[in-house]
């Protein structure tokens, strides 16, 4: 942020004749704008260029017509020599402010001046210089910022977005200042990235204005480490069967506090579902019943992880167990722009083989858009029918032959776009076992469980 401060001086030189002595062949003008409105705590870059015009009255002659760098300081020097044509004469200014990124005139002001050779104009003739871009003081026009009341992990940052409307309508290329009121806290770049200061913590406060209205940024840096920030359960996700082998999953947690270190905190496990599975208090998981649970290890209020467990039973060819998986979660977290890998995986773990399958994916596309797919362990490459407008995939795949009693079906690759949950759904319409001695295939519709998840996208 700056202050603005333009001086033109003009350096008028004499050419009247006898009328006038050899002292009185000089004068100098100074022009200072006035603004109506603050303009002073405007971003450089929203006002970094000056047009001026300078008009001799009688006659219209114009003697300057110029462009000029706005410097960091917000000031403007610029020397002019004239010839007066009267010991009194009289000069039409206009003053234009400028954004070159787009050559948009934000300010303009026109005035005129009177020179009188052989005298110096103290301190400078002002220039009125309103502003004149859109959404003016009484334009009505609503700015707000964005993400509010967000915790901010000291060192790590965000970007803050500014919008501009009126009336619903979002309005382009209006200047905005961005006042950081908590330097202590945190800072503030030109690109509007606000990062979190080592320290105390506490609540930080950022302010984006327009001419006639602002909006505050409110965030929260936790303090310097310490307390628990995040918790990571291990694994991901579990399947289990309600007897015999398989039945128990041991589970392993890390806490840390907001700057990355390793805490050794006891972590509270919960079972949301113990009819499907139950867990100690040291993290062992037991199967209970067939179905899917959400299993929640919690380090402090607000601060868990979660994990999903599918149960299945081993009778009667047994369930399968379905699985999408994001990036080796349950439920996976990725961050904008990255690349967020789902398989799907089938647990049979009977001595059983799958022989053909047909499966539909679905997911929000303002969250994620897809990419790829590619084969997993299945023995048939799958045929994949992407539909991107409905935000479904529909593959299939058949194989007499495979062997492999928990394959991974396919590989989906999406890019993350914006901040939300993907919200992503799996279904079957087709699950059938490979034939075995001669058998003809057995259908296993019925005898699934399908754990979905979900993929959080962040900041």
């Amino acid at each position: 942020m700056r202050r603005l401060w333009i001086v033109v001086a003009v350096g008028v030189a004499c050419a009247c004749g006898d009328a006038f002595s050899p002292g009185h062949s000089r004068a100098s003008l100074n022009l200072v704008p006035t603004f109506s409105e603050n303009v002073y705590e405007l971003l450089t870059g929203d006002l970094d260029q000056l047009h001026i015009r300078v008009t001799h009255i009688p006659g219209a002659a114009v003697i300057l017509d110029t462009t000029v760098a706005v410097d960091t300081a917000g000031n403007v020097d610029l020397d002019l020599a004239v010839t007066l044509s009267a010991q009194t004469d009289s000069f039409a200014v206009l003053l234009e402010g400028i954004r070159s990124s787009d050559n948009t005139v934000l300010y303009s002001g026109f005035d005129t001046v009177v020179v009188t050779a052989g005298t110096i104009t103290p301190p400078g003739d002002t220039i009125a210089v309103n502003y004149v871009g859109p959404c003016a003081a009484a334009a009505g026009c609503t700015v707000t910022v964005a993400p509010q009341d967000s915790t901010l992990t000291q060192g790590d940052s965000l970007l803050m977005r500014v919008t501009v409307d009126s009336s619903g309508q979002n309005i382009p290329g209006v200047p905005v200042s961005v006042t950081n009121l908590t330097p202590t806290l945190v800072t503030v770049s030109s690109t509007r990235r606000v990062r979190a200061l080592p320290g105390p913590g506490g609540p930080a406060r950022v302010v984006a204005k327009i001419h006639g209205a602002e909006d505050t940024l409110r965030l929260t840096v936790p303090p310097l480490g310490g307390a628990p920030a995040l918790v990571i359960v291990t694994p991901g996700y579990a399947a289990l069967r309600v007897a015999g082998p398989g039945k128990t999953v041991q589970l392993a947690d890390t806490v840390k506090d907001n700057l990355g270190n390793i805490l050794g905190t006891a972590v509270t496990w919960t079972s949301r579902s113990p009819g499907v599975a139950t867990v100690s208090g040291g993290g062992l998981v037991t199967a209970a019943g067939r179905g899917i649970a959400t299993i929640v290890g919690t380090a402090a209020a607000g601060v868990a992880d979660s994990i999903l467990v599918a149960v299945g039973d081993t009778t009667n060819h047994g369930d399968a167990l379905v699985f999408a998986i994001t990036n080796n979660r349950a439920f996976g977290q990725r961050k904008v722009g990255q690349t967020v890998q789902v398989d799907v995986l089938v647990d049979l773990r009977t001595g059983e083989a799958l022989g053909s399958y047909t499966a539909t994916f679905a997911w929000n596309q303002a969250v994620m858009h897809f990419d790829s797919s590619s084969a997993g362990t299945f023995s048939s490459a799958p045929v994949v029918n992407a539909d991107t407008t409905g935000g479904t995939l529909t593959f299939a795949a058949a194989s007499a032959t495979d062997a492999a009693s928990a394959p991974t079906l396919i590989h989906l690759f999406f890019k993350a776009l914006a901040i939300g949950s993907d919200g992503h759904s799996l279904q079957l319409t087709e699950l059938s076992g490979a034939p075995a001695n001669n058998y003809v295939n057995y259908y296993l519709l019925g005898q699934y469980f399908v754990a979905s998840g979900n993929a959080a996208i962040a900041p």
